[in-house]
């Protein structure tokens, strides 16, 4: 019973996989793929990108060489006979565009004679296929950048909030300790040094920390770093490639048998720093 069964489950697949398969060729529009218009002027050359993708969704791109700015539009299409609508939400309301197909061609007029009419990018040349997919791989850093923006100020914000929130009867406070006592924790040591001063985000950070201190007994040790001499600075930079150029404040230092195995340099929120704990094996 066992070796049917064992037989049968892959017939299965097979079968649902292939009518998967199927049905997506079926449903597939043939029309998807990139579409491209390249204009060129006295002062440089425009360019216009529209993709059609799966879920009817579009992306569309104009781009100035001229100009390192890109416009982008996304949003959903819709073809009825020989016109594509091409529907984008605004905040004031949805706009509809309408374009006109044929053959490996959209256009604006129905004739397809104007110079507004977008080549498919499989009839395009070599050179203008790695632009297009130039312009994509930008696009998708940009948005990488983005999002990474977006996180870094939500961490501020939560900082801050959580910076307020701390009451004093929540905190411990760290052991302040010197560059020479420093520079005696790379002998054979397992140490949390935190680099700070009186900026805005130490203040912050500080505040974190000392109740991080208190929830976990981590006996944090604390360089202020305001009145270091050359010779105190030149021992902490040379204590790990990290600090090459310089260090910044505040930084937050792990040191696992006399090596600084990680930092984490700036503010973050009490999640940063419970994950940057646990990484480097202070916490569980």
């Amino acid at each position: 019973m066992k070796k049917v069964i064992l037989i049968i489950i892959p017939i299965i697949l097979i079968i649902a996989i292939g009518a998967v398969a199927g049905f997506l060729f079926l449903t597939r529009n043939p029309y998807m793929g990139k579409y491209k218009i390249i204009n060129v002027y006295n002062d440089g050359t425009e360019t216009t990108e529209l993709e059609l993708k799966y879920q009817n969704k579009f992306v569309y791109i104009y781009h100035f060489n001229t100009d390192d700015c890109k416009e982008y539009t996304f949003g959903k299409y819709t073809i009825k006979g020989n016109k594509l609508l091409l529907k984008t939400h605004y905040m004031d309301g949805d706009v509809t565009e309408t374009f006109y197909l044929k053959d490996n061609k959209i256009c604006r007029k129905e004739n397809c004679k104007n110079y507004l009419t977008f080549q498919k990018v499989s009839s395009l040349s070599e050179v203008e296929k790695n632009i297009i997919k130039q312009d994509k791989d930008d696009f998708i850093k940009e948005q990488q950048e983005l999002e990474l923006e977006e996180e870094q100020e939500k961490t501020l914000k939560n900082a801050e909030k959580e910076y307020k929130s701390i009451k004093e009867s929540e905190k411990e406070a760290f052991n302040k300790i010197t560059a020479t006592t420093y520079k005696s924790y790379l002998n054979n040591s397992n140490k949390l040094v935190l680099l700070s001063n009186t900026c805005k985000y130490c203040e912050q950070a500080e505040t974190i920390l000392q109740k991080l201190n208190k929830d976990y007994n981590l006996k944090i040790d604390y360089i202020e770093t305001s009145h270091l001499s050359a010779q105190d600075i030149e021992t902490i930079t040379k204590s790990s490639e990290d600090f090459n150029n310089g260090f910044g404040t505040p930084t937050l230092i792990a040191i696992k048998n006399g090596k600084v195995v990680d930092i984490l340099e700036g503010i973050t929120d009490t999640k940063g720093y419970v994950d940057f704990l646990k990484e480097n094996k202070y916490i569980k």
